[in-house]
């Protein structure tokens, strides 16, 4: 699940969203699962996968103009 939103910039509507950081490629992380889902995680973090299993991550934004 993304959390998102709409912010106003002088280029437009600005959608931002927070979302699992990307893993670099051949990234291989514990096989285990230490989250079931966001609302197992503490307050801005997401259950993101690792490369393997799933862990609380800190989100990043990600932000795109519309």
């Amino acid at each position: 699940m993304k959390l998102r939103w709409l912010e106003h910039s002088p280029r437009g509507p600005v959608s931002v969203s927070l979302c699992c950081p990307r893993l670099p490629p051949g990234t291989f992380g514990l096989c285990v699962e230490l989250c079931s889902g966001d609302l197992s995680c503490p307050r801005g973090q997401k259950c993101c996968s690792n490369g393997c299993g799933h862990s609380c991550q800190t989100t990043v934004q990600d932000v795109s103009i519309r």
